[in-house]
């Protein structure tokens, strides 16, 4: 295998290895399709081999058999989803390699991801700690209001008493 070929196996497995969604798993598999595209100037028998001899590599073994516990999920999502267009052409390879490796099901996939946007909210919530003013401080910051309320007055009062019996 060419050299730049197995290091884009090298790095697809290393990305796969943190995959949790099937989505991210086919995101992966569209870039790659991409780069295969560039890399045979559109030859469709050229990218389809590549595909393949990529999706077969020992190496991704491990890492697709986790997929291949979701074939029917991932043909769903490359035929429904309109992000996956380019895999379209290659569902049946996918299936193939798919239905050839066994299912080793070490982490948890699950069909989609949140959108990206619900899990940065959902992370800077998190980050965020509240801040929590116990009942008993606000009880003593009212009190203590109160009395430096009434204490001002007392002073007015008896300054104004003071300045009228001195005057």
């Amino acid at each position: 295998m060419e050299v730049w070929l197995e290091e884009k196996v090298r790095v697809l497995a290393s990305e796969l290895k943190y995959a949790r969604s099937v989505d991210t798993y086919l995101v992966k598999f569209s870039s790659l399709i991409y780069e295969l595209e560039d890399q045979c100037l559109g030859d469709s028998n050229c990218i389809r081999d590549l595909f393949k001899r990529i999706l077969e590599h020992p190496t991704l073994t491990k890492e697709i058999s986790t997929l291949a516990c979701h074939v029917d999920e991932v043909i769903h999502t490359i035929q429904e989803n309109p992000r996956f267009k380019n895999l379209r052409n290659y569902v049946d390879l996918v299936e193939d390699v798919l239905k050839k490796t066994s299912c080793i099901s070490e982490k948890e996939l699950v069909v989609t991801r949140e959108p990206t946007f619900r899990v940065e909210r959902e992370e800077h919530v998190k980050l965020e700690k509240p801040t929590v003013t116990p009942t008993k401080y606000k009880l003593h910051l009212e009190l203590l209001l109160k009395i430096a309320f009434i204490a001002a007055i007392a002073l007015i009062v008896l300054g104004f008493l003071l300045f009228i019996i001195f005057k």
